[in-house]
């Protein structure tokens, strides 16, 4: 077995987020027009829509436009 393998790490698929520093969306619903605050968890996609629209769909596969004051 060479160094590569013997050194291999394994690889987690979930992390622990300590204190406040996760990203959170303001964004607005595209039929709807509800406003509300998605966390970094509750995001599953994002995308580029018309012009310089971002995207973002919750784990329902809403979709929201991103609002200019996300943090």
């Amino acid at each position: 077995m060479g160094f590569a393998a013997a050194m291999r790490l394994p690889v987690f698929e979930e992390f622990i987020i300590l204190g406040d520093d996760f990203m959170e969306y303001h964004v607005k619903h595209r039929e709807t027009g509800e406003e509300k605050t998605l966390n970094h968890l509750e995001v599953n996609d994002m995308e580029y829509g018309d012009g310089s629209q971002i995207i973002v769909f919750d784990k329902a596969l809403e979709a929201y436009v991103l609002l200019d004051d996300s943090e």
